[in-house]
């Protein structure tokens, strides 16, 4: 690693510095780099000084402020010298990841080889983003689908399905990687056992109620919004009209479809609206019958919940036989000389 040092700098030339930084700070960006170089201590020029750091005479709070950027540019030169030294590493794997992404044949063991070069523990897991995961999609839904995730399964009745079977699945395979990659379990049987366990026990969804405590929400109002049945103005249901196995559910046609609903943004300034989006009844390798419900359309008004029925049933393919089944995760990628 290299090292910089900041100069020392003559104190009439700091004290310029220090006023040229005053006025220019005000002007562009003060309050983000006041965060990052914690000047939350210097009061506006002309006020009283800050307490000295270890080892400097008294000085006025405009210098100190410059002694402070001036630490700042040196950490940030410091940063790039590492960046630039590295360059040469990198940008032959940057240029063969990208030309890979960009021909459709992306090489996954070589996003984690880059990742784990440049210092950061990686491992993937690659899953089928074919079909939505879980069972909604929308920002409220997917929180309330996420927390009853967390909730520990109740005993099922035999030959039941647990309806959130592939989320779930998701987050037990992620958490017990974690635990292996921090090195909290030896083995991977041993993290999935943990992991499960802790699941089961509740715990989770203590914590998640401990988080929302914390960041100052009302609880009790949280729940009480867990419990309705919907919260979007209007809500449509799309229906089968035969008999037969869902064989598909594009998950591209259904981000857009929430996305045109207003639950995503087409531009940075587009206003989110978050009780709108989609609930799948049935997904890919499930049975239905005429009149089985597909999905239901949560959405702002009854003509935009009409037009989104249209297009989700499109989403929908319904075939006289079972699909092929196919592996939530279809390939764990683990750095190179480590093994499952």
């Amino acid at each position: 690693m290299h090292s910089f040092e900041a100069p020392d700098v003559p104190p009439e030339v700091r004290i310029h510095i220090g006023s040229i930084l005053d006025s220019q700070a005000k002007q562009t960006g003060y309050e983000q780099w006041k965060r990052l170089g914690d000047f939350d201590e210097f009061a506006p020029q002309g006020s009283s000084a800050p307490p000295p750091v270890k080892g400097e005479s008294p000085v006025p709070a405009t210098t100190a402020v410059a002694n402070r950027w001036l630490r700042l540019l040196a950490a940030t030169i410091d940063g790039m010298i590492n960046f630039l030294c590295m360059l040469p590493t990198l940008i032959p794997m940057w240029r063969a990841a990208f030309e890979q992404i960009s021909s459709g044949q992306v090489n996954f063991q070589a996003m984690v080889a880059l990742g784990n070069k440049c210092g950061v523990n990686t491992r993937a897991l690659l899953t089928n983003m074919d079909t939505p995961l879980g069972r909604a999609a929308g920002n409220w839904l997917e929180v309330k689908e996420a927390v009853a995730c967390l909730e520990p399964i109740a005993a099922k009745t035999p030959g039941s399905q647990d309806p959130l079977s592939d989320l779930r699945e998701l987050v037990l395979a992620c958490a017990t990687q974690l635990l292996v990659q921090t090195g909290k379990a030896e083995t991977v049987e041993a993290a999935r056992a943990h992991v499960e366990e802790c699941l089961a026990s509740g715990k989770p969804r203590q914590k998640w109620d401990e988080m929302i405590v914390a960041q100052g929400a009302a609880l009790s109002e949280f729940n009480g919004k867990l419990v309705l049945n919907h919260t979007a103005p209007v809500v449509s249901e799309l229906r089968s009209s035969e008999r037969g196995y869902v064989s598909r559910c594009d998950a591209r046609l259904m981000g857009e479809v929430i996305r045109d609903l207003g639950g995503g943004r087409m531009t940075r300034d587009s206003a989110i609206n978050y009780d709108v989006g989609l609930e799948l009844a049935a997904k890919p390798g499930e049975s239905v019958a005429p009149d089985s419900l597909l999905a239901r359309v949560h959405a702002a008004s009854r003509t935009q919940a009409d037009e989104a029925v249209a297009r989700v049933k499109a989403a929908f393919h319904i075939a006289p036989e079972p699909p092929a089944h196919q592996s939530l995760i279809s390939e764990i990628i683990l750095p190179e000389g480590e093994n499952e």
